[in-house]
């Protein structure tokens, strides 16, 4: 069933105990988008403690914060009680209370389009004009923005996700607000997290944004990597990007040690051409990923299957296809010597032969 339906389902069971309860934020705002709804968010004047009378299936880890969780024919609903936020713990982390009117909490929230609210009926409350920004693509605050970023920076991240996701500017006074470093007061995971949302999402909007407005100068390495993605018109691994550009990435920085050895592997591939070395000692996983990376930096237009079958036709796949007798060989020396050997052999300027491997290593020695 529609998630949206079964939500407002939930309003009307509400309402039947004489509560106020709506629909409110990014499901109405993608309602009136007409895109899929991914999540359905509930505010109403019952607490937590109210709700779990009510319904039979209800999670209270929340409840300090005034959510909970209704579980309900199959989905999963976020509740919280009507509440204002009167401070805010390292520009990130409000600390709320709560109020009796819908009017109130909507005060409270990011963006004009994210403020909206809808009744068991289906009308929609919208107080900050929320439905002309999203007819006219405006990402517009509710307040000062230079106030709402810096009480809660991840706001401006949050903001450049939208615009990069629906393709909408921000409006003037975001803009000029922008003047103001938020995001250094951001830890380095919400940074690392937020720019690959804004990265991959379908529009370049975000990147342009933090490109001309410096919005990651707190953290240079990002910001760096965000304007290397937006010049060269590619966002999929960005990280990837600029271990080709730079042959390194900083071995301080806080990505998974999985994300990090996929750029690694992929920069390989490309910064040595797939040539057979490459194609031998690299990673073949990945080497979807690093033809596309390819293709963009080089301005290109090869094709993995040409790669996949070249691969599959070297003249070795693994070091004990060297058709050698390893007992000629000190073992202490068999690393060294087994490097040369695959070298020489990928390189195709020896064959894979007993007797000429022999003769190449006594010429060598």
């Amino acid at each position: 069933m529609d998630k949206l339906k079964l939500g407002l389902e939930i309003l009307n069971t509400l309402n039947e105990y004489f509560f106020e309860a709506y629909i409110v934020g990014g499901a109405v705002r993608d309602f009136i988008r007409n895109v899929s709804i991914e999540d359905v968010d509930l505010t109403t004047n019952a607490k937590p403690s109210d709700i779990a009378k009510i319904f039979s299936d209800v999670s209270m880890e929340g409840e300090n914060y005034l959510s909970c969780r209704i579980h309900y024919k199959g989905c999963t609903f976020e509740v919280t009680t009507f509440r204002v936020d009167i401070s805010y713990i390292d520009h990130r982390h409000p600390q709320s209370i709560a109020v009796k009117t819908l009017e109130e909490d909507l005060a409270r929230r990011d963006f004009t389009m994210n403020a909206l609210a809808m009744n068991k009926e289906g009308k929609i409350v919208d107080l900050y004009h929320g439905l002309e920004d999203i007819k006219n693509k405006k990402i517009r605050m509710i307040g000062n923005p230079k106030i709402r970023f810096n009480e809660d920076s991840l706001r401006v991240l949050r903001a450049l996700d939208f615009a990069s996701r629906f393709n909408y500017c921000l409006d003037d006074e975001i803009l000029n607000s922008l003047t103001d470093d938020y995001v250094s007061y951001l830890k380095e995971e919400y940074i690392i997290s937020m720019i690959e949302k804004i990265a991959t999402n379908p529009y370049s909007l975000g990147l342009k944004y933090i490109a001309e407005y410096q919005i990651l100068r707190g953290f240079p390495f990002y910001q760096v990597v965000c304007e290397e993605a937006y010049q060269a018109k590619y966002t999929k691994h960005i990280f990837a990007l600029f271990f080709c550009k730079h042959n390194f990435l900083p071995a301080n920085i806080k990505i998974s040690n999985q994300e990090f050895k996929l750029a690694k592997d992929i920069a390989y591939l490309v910064r040595n051409d797939f040539s057979n070395l490459a194609l031998y000692y690299g990673n073949i996983a990945c080497l979807k990923e690093a033809v596309e990376l390819y293709n963009v930096l080089k301005c290109k237009n090869i094709f993995v299957e040409g790669l996949q079958r070249r691969f599959e036709a070297l003249p070795i796949r693994n070091s004990k296809d060297i058709n050698f007798d390893w007992n000629q060989i000190n073992p202490k020396e068999r690393g060294r010597v087994t490097k040369l050997l695959e070298q020489l052999i990928l390189n195709e300027e020896v064959e894979n032969k007993k007797d000429v491997l022999k003769k190449c290593l006594e010429i060598e020695e």
